[in-house]
């Protein structure tokens, strides 16, 4: 399966979303943590719903995502000449267990250095 660099840009961005999303998760959450244990000090009454409304649908269409990105990288490794049978189960594995971490690494191997015209892969 040939991709070209502007597709494989764009399926780059998509690939590392999840990390940039859970770093920017994980601040979302000790700000408001900090801010509940602030109000706390001070003798305020809790802020009600506060983020979590505007963190709900960035948070499902991560997931979904992420959903999608794992069947592009099962279908994409299946269909991968540069592979060997027994390379392609061990990276459908490796993708499915852990894709936020494993797949930018098979996108830099196998989607952006054919795409760029690097033929060392």
């Amino acid at each position: 399966m040939r991709i070209g660099k502007p597709l494989a840009i764009v399926i780059g961005l998509f690939t590392i979303w999840p990390i940039v999303y859970m770093l920017l998760f994980m601040g979302v959450l000790v700000v408001a943590a900090l801010t509940i244990f602030q109000q706390a000090q001070q003798h305020r009454p809790p802020p009600g719903s506060g983020f979590l409304p505007y963190i709900f649908i960035p948070h499902i269409g991560t997931i979904l995502l992420m959903f999608a990105l794992i069947a592009f990288y099962i279908v994409h490794v299946f269909e991968n000449a540069a592979l060997k049978d027994d390379r392609r189960v061990l990276w459908a594995v490796v993708l499915f267990i852990g894709l936020p971490v494993s797949a930018p690494v098979y996108w830099w191997l196998f989607i952006w250095r054919p795409a760029r015209g690097d033929a060392s892969v």
